[in-house]
């Protein structure tokens, strides 16, 4: 072979690896859509058939939070119920970005708010197990005009626009964020419009001279406040300052009423506990201080392990669970770490 041709070959491969890595630095979002490309994980694709002459519609929703090894989903109202009563879809199917060809029923539970008063709806999820979410993902700074915006969720796929939108205003009467020069389009409601710092709404008008979204912050005040889901979506990944409590010494003893003391304990027990009839809730917050990811078990009526989350390092997540429903930690390779009680003392727990 000639030296000019070897060194055509050496130009073109040197081509063809800097293509190749142009396009894998774009797909990990390295720009001010950075963001939106991490949160793609916390977005579900969602398919309602809503009775009457209209057939199956598509549209999406966002991860809020875990409670009982299932999954809390926000939308929008209309994605998956009609104008008239009973139209609709109880069980829609939910799809997932991490395995987008895996589909699964959710259970549409019975709080929802219409178009007029908010449109919002919630939907419970059984975690297929493969199921994460980011929690660090909420921008809480009120949505100046002209901030750049993405949404994650149109053409039925998890694409995000090359392109930002930009928020225009926020209606004085509906209290929506308006955003012009979104490539949203039909279909994209319930998907979470979100800025470089994270959500700032949910997506309820894909069709109008503006797309429109609810605020994030009052999407958590129905959610959590008003109507007592588990909300584990935070501001800045803010790490609380509170103290941990240190391991006990003592073995566990596990009990059901809200005096219980809880407490953080050796894993050499795991096996003598499992979960009692729960009447007493509490929230427990585990902070990830380690170098590498944690992952979180509940430990079932039967004492076996259900997976709920895996934690960052750096990241808090928060669970609602019950006063007699021990808990594990395990590290990257599945060892124990830490078995939890929740109770007085455990209201956080730092994971060293």
């Amino acid at each position: 072979m000639l030296r000019d041709e070897v060194f055509a070959l050496v130009l073109l491969a040197l081509s063809a690896s800097s293509i190749c890595v142009s396009e894998y630095t774009k797909a990990q979002g390295t720009g001010e859509d950075a963001k939106a490309m991490t949160l793609r994980s916390n977005v579900v694709k969602i398919t309602a058939a809503i009775g009457g002459d209209v057939g199956p519609q598509s549209g999406f929703g966002f991860i809020v939070g875990e409670q009982e090894n299932r999954i809390i989903v926000v939308t929008a109202d209309h994605v998956v119920r009609g104008d008239s009563a009973g139209a609709e879809d109880k069980a829609p199917l939910i799809s997932f970005f991490l395995n987008q060809g895996y589909q699964v029923r959710g259970a549409l539970e019975g709080v929802g708010l219409p178009k007029d008063r908010g449109d919002l709806a919630v939907i419970l999820v059984e975690n297929p197990g493969f199921a994460t979410f980011v929690t660090d993902a909420i921008d809480s700074t009120r949505p100046e005009r002209k901030l750049p915006v993405w949404v994650v969720g149109r053409a039925g796929g998890w694409n995000i626009p090359v392109s930002p939108g930009a928020v225009a205003g926020v209606d004085p009467f509906t209290q929506r964020i308006q955003v012009e020069n979104l490539s949203a389009g039909v279909g994209s409601s319930g998907g979470p419009l979100i800025s470089s710092k994270g959500i700032v709404g949910m997506i309820v008008d894909d069709a109008g001279l503006y797309t429109e979204a609810t605020p994030i912050a009052a999407i958590q005040t129905q959610v959590q406040e008003n109507w007592h889901y588990n909300w584990q979506l935070t501001a800045g990944g803010a790490m609380s300052s509170l103290p941990s409590p240190r391991p006990s010494p003592f073995a566990p003893v596990n009990q059901a009423t809200a005096d219980a003391s809880g407490g953080i304990f050796s894993c050499k027990y795991e096996g003598g506990l499992k979960s009692l009839p729960g009447t007493v809730s509490t929230n427990l917050v585990f902070r990830n201080t380690r170098p590498r990811n944690i992952s979180l078990f509940w430990l079932n009526y039967e004492g076996r392990r259900i997976f709920y989350s895996t934690v960052r390092n750096s990241a808090q997540y928060e669970i609602l669970t019950y006063i007699s429903h021990p808990w594990v930690v395990v590290d990257e390779q599945g060892k124990c770490l830490e078995l939890v009680l929740p109770g007085k003392s455990t209201a956080t727990v730092d994971v060293e």
